[in-house]
């Protein structure tokens, strides 16, 4: 397949829809089947076109639960996208014309389409920076890829699975003040992995009280400098004592 350029949608454009969603008129044309209704809304093509180059792909659309296809999407998104940066997987404009354009059905299929406020989390970038990454559908899984993919595992993607599986615990570990740096989210996600493997039952509180943790740790010292397993000892004493008290 030939490689394309990825579209964004002019900021300019995205504030024009994100009004009418405020008045209340758009509602009736994201529930609808096809994006054709773009051209019309703008009397022009919606989507301009960037400089980078990627080879087209699509998703999976087939789990009877929607939010069971999100290892595979990570996967395709991430896979494809790889080559894009951190500052390019930030901008609202990136995602919204994903999000209406090729990926239009996805958004659709995966969050539904019954109110305002699912259209402007989920197409559009309607938090801070880094909660809105989360939410948006598709920066979601380029996302949740970047802080979980290891080159160095037999399948890279082994993080994202576990990720994706506990989908309440995206915020809590992406949130992070540390999780710019993956080798310390790594760590985290392996304790977690460990203490399923064990049995154990961690839910989101014990997961807060644990990042809470890391969180002080970042604060205390500088974790870059400290050994993994140290760190890892760390962390799985703190759970196993959160894990005892909740």
């Amino acid at each position: 397949m030939s490689q394309e350029f990825l579209p964004f949608l002019p900021e300019n454009r995205i504030t024009e829809l994100k009004i009418e969603l405020d008045n209340g008129t758009m509602l009736k044309s994201f529930q609808e089947t096809t994006n054709t209704w773009l051209k019309v809304f703008f009397d022009d093509e919606p989507f301009r076109l960037t400089k980078i180059q990627y080879e087209p792909f699509g998703l999976d659309l087939s789990a009877s639960k929607p939010y069971e296809s999100e290892a595979e999407n990570v996967r395709r998104v991430y896979g494809n996208l790889i080559h894009i940066t951190d500052s390019q997987a930030s901008d609202e404009r990136l995602w919204a014309a994903l999000c209406l354009g090729p990926f239009y059905s996805y958004v659709q299929y995966r969050w539904g389409v019954d109110s305002e406020q699912k259209i402007r989390d989920h197409f559009f970038f309607n938090f801070g920076p880094r909660r809105s990454v989360i939410r948006n559908a598709m920066s979601r899984l380029w996302w949740i890829g970047r802080f979980t993919y290891d080159e160095t595992l037999s399948d890279p993607f082994q993080y994202s699975d576990y990720l994706t599986r506990h989908a309440d615990f995206v915020f809590h570990i992406l949130e992070l003040n540390l999780s710019n740096n993956k080798q310390l989210v790594k760590v985290l996600l392996q304790v977690l992995i460990d203490a399923e493997n064990k049995g154990l039952n961690v839910n989101t509180n014990h997961l807060g009280a644990l990042t809470k943790y890391y969180n002080v740790l970042g604060g205390t010292y500088i974790l870059d400098l400290i050994p993994y397993e140290t760190l890892y000892s760390k962390l799985s004493q703190r759970l196993e004592k959160i894990l005892v008290v909740k």
